[in-house]
């Protein structure tokens, strides 16, 4: 915990006044990004890197939770806003074949897969800002640059 509050406090004073917007660790949900449990990324990551940079910088905004649209993020996310009063923005990752099929996924509910958008509003940040932090095509299938 003092090597990452530390390093929040590094990065939140050398940028201050110039970054105004911080996401608090990149897809925890998927195990190459993070090995804890959700409990603790909410509480050590999410929570601990907000209050040191609110410290240092009381403007700055938490963007997050900043999950990959994989496995079982639905339960991530409920957990993630736990802590919702330190997210000022909320954010997720998707990719699909089209924006039309991303937009389709974060909206449409499924048998027993609520949306992300369903999801927004149980968890009661349905007035917060939805940022879409990262979309595209994977790489892996070759198939960027086709229409």
């Amino acid at each position: 915990m003092d090597y990452w509050t530390e390093l929040v406090r590094r990065a939140v004073t050398r940028y201050r006044g110039r970054v105004r917007y911080w996401q608090f660790w990149n897809e925890p949900n998927v195990e190459q990004f993070w090995s804890g449990s959700m409990a603790q990324y909410r509480l050590d990551i999410l929570e601990t890197g907000a209050r040191v940079a609110r410290e240092i910088d009381p403007g700055m905004q938490t963007v997050g939770p900043g999950l990959a649209y994989l496995g079982d993020w639905r339960s991530w996310f409920s957990e993630s806003m736990q802590s919702r009063d330190v997210i000022d923005v909320v954010s997720h990752h998707i990719y699909r074949d089209s924006g039309r099929d991303a937009l389709f996924d974060l909206e449409r509910d499924r048998p027993f897969q609520p949306s992300f958008r369903t999801l927004m509003r149980r968890e009661g940040v349905e007035d917060k800002p939805f940022w879409l932090t990262e979309a595209g095509r994977r790489s892996e299938e070759g198939n960027q640059f086709e229409e």
